[in-house]
Protein backbone atom coordinates (compact mmCIF):
# COMPACT_ATOMS: atom_id res chain seq x y z
CA UNK A 1 0.00 0.00 0.00
CA UNK A 2 1.50 3.63 -1.13
CA UNK A 3 1.63 5.97 1.62
CA UNK A 4 0.90 9.79 1.03
CA UNK A 5 2.57 12.69 3.26
CA UNK A 6 -0.06 15.07 4.35
CA UNK A 7 1.81 17.26 2.08
CA UNK A 8 0.31 14.93 -0.73
CA UNK A 9 -2.82 14.19 0.70
CA UNK A 10 -3.22 18.60 0.84
CA UNK A 11 -1.98 18.78 -2.86
CA UNK A 12 -5.37 16.14 -3.81
CA UNK A 13 -7.68 18.01 -2.13
CA UNK A 14 -6.16 21.72 -4.21
CA UNK A 15 -4.63 23.04 -6.06
CA UNK A 16 -5.39 26.33 -4.92
CA UNK A 17 -3.82 30.22 -4.74
CA UNK A 18 -1.90 30.48 -1.68
CA UNK A 19 -3.58 33.67 -0.05
CA UNK A 20 -2.28 35.33 3.43
CA UNK A 21 -3.94 34.77 6.84
CA UNK A 22 -6.74 36.96 8.16
CA UNK A 23 -8.77 36.40 11.02
CA UNK A 24 -12.10 35.45 9.83
CA UNK A 25 -15.79 35.70 11.34
CA UNK A 26 -17.62 33.07 13.14
CA UNK A 27 -19.14 30.86 10.95
CA UNK A 28 -23.42 31.54 10.51
CA UNK A 29 -25.60 29.87 13.50
CA UNK A 30 -26.71 27.34 11.27
CA UNK A 31 -23.55 25.88 10.09
CA UNK A 32 -22.57 25.20 13.81
CA UNK A 33 -22.10 21.90 15.76
CA UNK A 34 -21.53 18.35 15.22
CA UNK A 35 -22.48 16.58 11.77
CA UNK A 36 -22.00 13.16 9.71
CA UNK A 37 -21.18 12.47 6.68
CA UNK A 38 -24.07 10.48 4.77
CA UNK A 39 -22.66 10.99 0.97
CA UNK A 40 -19.57 12.20 -0.91
CA UNK A 41 -18.38 13.17 -4.81
CA UNK A 42 -15.03 13.88 -6.12
CA UNK A 43 -14.90 15.24 -9.80
CA UNK A 44 -18.26 13.14 -10.63
CA UNK A 45 -17.79 9.41 -9.01
CA UNK A 46 -18.95 8.62 -5.48
CA UNK A 47 -17.33 6.61 -3.28
CA UNK A 48 -18.51 3.05 -2.32
CA UNK A 49 -20.95 3.01 1.19
CA UNK A 50 -18.29 1.20 2.60
CA UNK A 51 -16.30 4.69 2.59
CA UNK A 52 -19.01 6.30 3.28
CA UNK A 53 -19.45 4.70 6.43
CA UNK A 54 -16.00 4.27 7.20
CA UNK A 55 -16.29 8.46 6.96
CA UNK A 56 -19.16 8.71 8.82
CA UNK A 57 -16.94 7.74 11.79
CA UNK A 58 -14.98 11.37 11.57
CA UNK A 59 -17.75 13.89 13.31
CA UNK A 60 -17.81 17.21 11.80
CA UNK A 61 -17.11 19.81 14.91
CA UNK A 62 -17.91 23.13 13.14
CA UNK A 63 -16.83 25.87 15.81
CA UNK A 64 -16.22 29.30 15.41
CA UNK A 65 -14.57 29.67 12.03
CA UNK A 66 -13.34 25.75 12.02
CA UNK A 67 -14.61 22.90 9.72
CA UNK A 68 -12.74 20.11 9.66
CA UNK A 69 -12.87 18.07 6.37
CA UNK A 70 -12.97 14.07 6.53
CA UNK A 71 -10.16 12.57 5.11
CA UNK A 72 -11.43 11.30 1.83
CA UNK A 73 -8.86 10.85 -0.69
CA UNK A 74 -8.78 9.54 -4.29
CA UNK A 75 -5.77 7.60 -5.60
CA UNK A 76 -6.17 6.47 -9.57
CA UNK A 77 -4.92 3.12 -9.40
CA UNK A 78 -7.27 1.74 -6.42
CA UNK A 79 -10.26 4.30 -6.01
CA UNK A 80 -11.24 6.03 -3.15
CA UNK A 81 -9.27 5.74 0.37
CA UNK A 82 -9.46 7.39 4.01
CA UNK A 83 -6.16 9.00 4.60
CA UNK A 84 -4.83 7.51 7.91
CA UNK A 85 -3.67 11.19 8.57
CA UNK A 86 -7.18 12.13 10.12
CA UNK A 87 -9.46 14.68 9.01
CA UNK A 88 -8.08 17.97 8.01
CA UNK A 89 -7.62 21.34 9.41
CA UNK A 90 -9.90 23.71 7.56
CA UNK A 91 -10.60 27.96 8.81
CA UNK A 92 -14.13 29.19 6.73
CA UNK A 93 -15.70 32.00 5.82
CA UNK A 94 -19.49 32.55 4.81
CA UNK A 95 -21.54 34.50 2.82
CA UNK A 96 -25.01 34.12 3.37
CA UNK A 97 -26.49 36.99 1.51
CA UNK A 98 -25.34 35.27 -1.95
CA UNK A 99 -27.21 32.56 -3.48
CA UNK A 100 -26.78 29.82 -3.63
CA UNK A 101 -24.39 30.70 -0.30
CA UNK A 102 -20.96 31.15 -0.26
CA UNK A 103 -17.73 29.52 1.69
CA UNK A 104 -14.53 29.95 1.08
CA UNK A 105 -12.09 27.34 2.83
CA UNK A 106 -8.36 28.05 3.66
CA UNK A 107 -6.29 25.09 4.65
CA UNK A 108 -2.82 25.54 6.37
CA UNK A 109 0.54 23.55 5.13
CA UNK A 110 3.75 24.67 6.99
CA UNK A 111 3.84 28.70 6.53
CA UNK A 112 1.33 28.47 3.12
CA UNK A 113 -2.39 29.31 3.12
CA UNK A 114 -4.42 27.69 0.48
CA UNK A 115 -7.98 28.64 -0.30
CA UNK A 116 -10.80 26.85 -2.06
CA UNK A 117 -13.88 28.50 -3.06
CA UNK A 118 -17.78 26.51 -2.48
CA UNK A 119 -21.55 27.20 -2.14
CA UNK A 120 -23.04 25.50 0.92
CA UNK A 121 -26.80 24.52 1.50
CA UNK A 122 -28.80 23.96 4.81
CA UNK A 123 -32.13 22.06 4.63
CA UNK A 124 -33.49 21.22 7.76
CA UNK A 125 -30.98 18.48 9.13
CA UNK A 126 -28.98 18.48 6.22
CA UNK A 127 -25.98 20.33 5.32
CA UNK A 128 -24.56 19.63 0.94
CA UNK A 129 -20.81 21.66 0.68
CA UNK A 130 -19.33 21.46 -2.91
CA UNK A 131 -16.08 23.33 -3.15
CA UNK A 132 -13.40 23.48 -5.94
CA UNK A 133 -9.87 23.37 -5.76
CA UNK A 134 -8.18 25.64 -7.74
CA UNK A 135 -9.46 28.70 -5.65
CA UNK A 136 -10.08 30.59 -8.62
CA UNK A 137 -13.47 29.68 -9.25
CA UNK A 138 -16.78 28.43 -7.61
CA UNK A 139 -19.35 25.46 -8.13
CA UNK A 140 -22.68 26.40 -9.28
CA UNK A 141 -25.08 23.31 -8.18
CA UNK A 142 -24.52 20.79 -5.77
CA UNK A 143 -22.81 18.39 -8.53
CA UNK A 144 -19.24 17.70 -8.73
CA UNK A 145 -17.09 18.12 -12.26
CA UNK A 146 -13.66 16.51 -13.15
CA UNK A 147 -12.26 19.83 -14.45
CA UNK A 148 -12.42 21.97 -12.46
CA UNK A 149 -11.56 19.71 -9.67
CA UNK A 150 -14.58 19.74 -7.24
CA UNK A 151 -15.25 17.63 -3.94
CA UNK A 152 -19.03 17.65 -2.30
CA UNK A 153 -19.98 16.46 0.92
CA UNK A 154 -23.27 15.47 2.12
CA UNK A 155 -23.64 15.58 6.32
CA UNK A 156 -26.52 15.54 8.51
CA UNK A 157 -26.68 16.92 12.13
CA UNK A 158 -25.64 14.37 14.61
CA UNK A 159 -28.00 12.81 17.12
CA UNK A 160 -27.87 14.25 20.13
CA UNK A 161 -26.42 12.32 23.03
CA UNK A 162 -24.67 10.10 20.47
Amino acid sequence: MVRHSPAAVLSLFCFVAAVGAEEAPPLPEELLGEWVVVAAEYRGERPSAEIVAKLAKFPVVVEGDKLPLPPLSYRDDSGFFIDAGGPLAVRCRAKTSAAPKEIELVLQDGNVEFRMLGIYAVEGKRLQLCWQHDGRGRPKEFRTTKEPSQMMFVLERAAKGS
